[in-house]
């Protein structure tokens, strides 16, 4: 019996550090996700800097700004398409992919949003 005790306490042990590599792994997928969308969006906000640089620019500037602009579309094309499987695919820990887990998270916001507004709205109506 005593045996037996020993090696159900040793699965278990297992079992629960089995979890815990999973949830490890699967926050720093997690993390590398996010720095990758974090990056895109560094890079898409640099890309409307130039479009606004272009735009302002002087005659002699524009050439200057285009260029500047047109070499920057390239990585950030690359970027774009390398970072598609990254919002799309699942995730190790969850079979949701990133993109739709941030769709509910934002439907989620704004459904607890609405119901709050109206629940403002009839209290300050129920209060006059």
């Amino acid at each position: 019996m005593e045996v037996s005790q020993k090696i159900d306490s040793v699965l278990k042990n297992l079992h629960i550090l089995q979890l815990n590599m999973v949830d490890i792994f699967a926050q720093q997928e997690l993390k590398s996700r996010l720095a990758k969308v974090d990056d895109l969006q560094r890079a898409t906000s640099n890309r409307f800097r130039d479009i606004k640089n272009i735009a302002q620019a002087t005659v002699n500037e524009s050439d200057k700004y285009m260029s500047v602009f047109v070499k920057g579309v390239n990585d950030y094309l690359d970027n774009l398409y390398n970072i598609i499987p990254y919002i799309t695919g699942p995730t190790l820990s969850f079979p949701a992919t990133l993109f739709n887990t941030i769709g509910d998270l934002n439907r989620c916001d704004k459904t607890y949003f609405s119901s709050s507004v109206n629940f403002s709205r009839n209290l300050r109506w129920d209060s006059c």
